[in-house]
């Protein structure tokens, strides 16, 4: 259990630092609301 525990908030980590690249990644207003968030990915 605590193995499983330790994959899936690692698999949280790696999608929020994607996450984080893709936003620093935007320059203006409109491509921000263009974004979608999809948490499917994790």
């Amino acid at each position: 259990m605590m193995v499983a525990m330790v994959a899936e908030g690692f698999k949280i980590h790696e999608r929020q630092r994607e996450m984080k690249e893709e936003l620093s990644s935007l320059e203006d207003l409109h491509s921000i609301r263009k974004l979608l968030v999809n948490s499917e990915k994790i």
